[in-house]
């Protein structure tokens, strides 16, 4: 298996996580779940970004070192349609992992849920059926 195919496969994983975290808090609307989805969000959107750039190298690309540049590479190769929801995506991941409170918690939560999860489901589709 290649490292590709090990990453991808962790990506679908991650996103099937995520949802499956979201419908836990339709069950349980709670602030513990709630924090929970946004941790599974960021780790969905590490693994996003980087297998994205373990697909552009095998597609011949160099010097994709930050998320940013990954997503616009993407974008510019049509892997993804919407540069601007990925650039939204990695900067709510930045904001869940170094700044926390409810205002901002509740705000990426609802993107996660309208916008987010759709685009990451998008690209894991397109990554692991390629």
């Amino acid at each position: 298996m290649s490292n590709l195919q090990k990453k991808s496969d962790n990506f679908k994983k991650s996103v099937a996580r995520l949802q499956e975290a979201l419908e836990e808090y339709e069950l349980n609307k709670s602030t513990t779940v709630r924090d929970g989805v946004i941790q599974r969000f960021e780790f969905c959107v590490e693994l996003a970004w980087k297998t994205t750039r373990e697909y552009l190298l095998e597609q011949g690309f160099l010097d994709l070192n930050s998320p940013k540049a990954v997503m616009r590479e993407a974008y510019s190769y049509k892997i993804i349609n919407n540069e601007q929801a990925w650039i939204q995506i990695l900067n709510d991941r930045n904001l869940t992992s170094h700044v926390y409170d409810e205002k901002t918690a509740d705000e990426i939560f609802l993107r996660i849920c309208t916008s987010h999860l759709p685009s990451l489901r998008d690209l894991s589709i397109y990554l692991c059926e390629e």
